[in-house]
């Protein structure tokens, strides 16, 4: 089985080099909060000429936009930074310096966050060995850039809520198209596990459910077709397990589907409405509500069980059994027509047809 060591040193790479010299970068920062597209700044700086000695200087080479990225400068996630504040909680760099006390990071490792809201849109950063995880630096940047959030909040939730029987249990999920979905989807697959997978009415919309069902999605429904789906007369057995990353209304479909004693995780709000639920199911059918965040779990956590969840997915990688969303890589010169592509459900400038990903480059 392929493994590897996050703390491994490579010995033909010098530990440690002069930390005196000044860096000029370049950086995304919001002064205010509100939508991105309104309020964000971008500005050269300069690193400190001199690293402490538990200090890492990264070069960011790509970082993509999510959901909570949006959220975030909205001010309606949950991190709240100190104004002004640079944005970006995931993505993957590479270390050209550090401090004298660093042991477990050489020059040219490429690294992960380790925490979340390091503030990743920007082209250097200065941040403590320990806020780093190393990664393989021959694994693809565009996977690596996309691995840290959403293929492991996948990951997590068909793990640790509901104990699923291969090729006889069911899932269902909304925001299907999403990047969290898309992993589901894989991930499931290999598990022996069907899914059904909800989506919005959209242009594109069959080249979307081709795209799903390529990546071994079982169905594929609008929320138009959900609310007339009859499981039972289609012999397919309810879902113990679904995941809503919209709530609103989209929920209440996947309520009434859903098996006895099944468990609803919610692990997004991309409708922006409450989630609606349904006290029919609550009470009769004995549903279970859940949330879930890929942040607390990390925190919760030791860095060891974080290391075999990532060890997995790079091996599945490795291997050609798991794909990365396709990514619309922009410049961060161009961030405002990255951050218009990038509206989530933004019917008229938005990236409709969703089987990609935004992100920035930091490479040229």
């Amino acid at each position: 089985m392929f493994v590897f060591n996050l703390t491994r040193i490579l010995p033909s790479i010098p530990k440690h080099i002069s930390c005196r010299t000044m860096v000029q970068g370049t950086r995304l920062k919001y002064p205010r909060l509100g939508e991105p597209v309104d309020v964000m700044e971008i500005e050269d700086f300069s690193t400190p000429e001199s690293l402490k000695p538990n200090e890492v200087l990264v070069q960011m080479l790509i970082s993509p936009i999510n959901p909570a990225d949006i959220n975030t400068v909205q001010g309606v996630y949950p991190i709240k930074k100190d104004l002004p504040a640079v944005p970006g909680n995931e993505g993957v760099g590479k270390v050209i310096k550090i401090g004298s006390e660093v042991s477990s990071l050489s020059v040219n490792d490429h690294v992960l966050p380790s925490r979340a809201a390091l503030g990743l849109w920007c082209t250097h950063l200065v941040e403590p060995e320990e806020d780093w995880v190393k990664i393989p630096s021959d694994l693809p940047l565009e996977h690596a850039a996309t691995l840290a959030v959403n293929p492991c909040t996948a990951y997590r939730m068909l793990e640790d809520f509901v104990e699923l029987e291969p090729e006889k249990d069911w899932i269902i999920q909304n925001g299907s198209n999403s990047a969290v979905g898309q992993a589901v989807i894989q991930l499931a697959k290999l598990k022996g596990v069907h899914t059904i997978n909800i989506i919005r009415n959209r242009p594109y919309l069959e080249e979307m459910k081709s795209h799903l069902q390529t990546l071994g999605a079982d169905m594929v429904v609008t929320e138009e077709e959900a609310r007339s789906l009859d499981l039972r007369s289609l012999g397919i057995p309810a879902p113990k397990l679904s995941f809503n990353c919209v709530a609103g209304r989209s929920g209440l479909d996947m309520f009434r589907m859903m098996a006895k004693k099944g468990v609803l995780v919610i692990y997004g709000g991309m409708s922006k409405q409450p989630l609606s639920v349904p006290v029919g199911p609550l009470i009769f059918k004995d549903i279970t509500v859940r949330g879930f965040w890929i942040s607390q779990w990390n925190k919760d956590h030791c860095m060891e069980q974080r290391q075999t969840m990532l060890e997995e997915l790079i091996k599945l990688i490795r291997t050609g059994k798991f794909q990365h969303p396709e990514l619309e890589l922009y410049p961060l010169s161009e961030f405002k027509e990255a951050l218009r592509r990038a509206s989530f459900y933004d019917n008229s400038g938005g990236n409709e047809k969703r089987e990609t990903k935004v992100a920035f480059d930091f490479r040229n």
